[in-house]
């Protein structure tokens, strides 16, 4: 019996399975990191905080879920309380933001995809096992 070789037009080339494995992992990472970073500035925008007494809007106002990580000062608004008060430009009300807190927020919304993706598949594996 002759043996079959890669160069054979019948079995074809394998594609090196133990290479795509490796890159797989450092893909995941990157794609969560760019979703998590994406998340945490969408949550950001849509943050609202509830002004309930004008010393409230003397003081910085604080932006960002699950921790504020953006401050910005709206002492010059003067709206009918209770306000709820959301991130406005930067040009007309001075905003500062705090490295710590943020990178603590991405890291966070990192690990709720990360466990997310691990339930998920955990979860369509074991679908799929009890299909077969």
């Amino acid at each position: 019996m002759a043996a079959m070789t890669t160069d054979s037009p019948v079995a074809g080339p394998h594609p090196p399975r133990a290479h795509t494995r490796r890159l797989v992992g450092p893909v995941v990472v990157l794609l969560g990191g760019v979703m998590s970073l994406v998340t945490v500035l969408v949550l950001t925008l849509l943050d609202r905080v509830r002004i309930t007494r004008p010393e409230e809007l003397a003081s910085e106002v604080g932006f960002g879920l699950p921790f504020d990580w953006v401050a910005q000062q709206q002492y010059s608004l003067d709206p009918p309380l209770p306000y709820s008060a959301s991130l406005r430009s930067p040009w007309e009300h001075v905003t500062s933001a705090q490295l710590v807190p943020f990178v603590v927020d991405v890291v966070l919304v990192w690990l709720a995809l990360v466990v997310a993706w691990v339930l998920l598949r955990g979860l369509l594996s074991r679908r799929g096992a009890a299909v077969s």
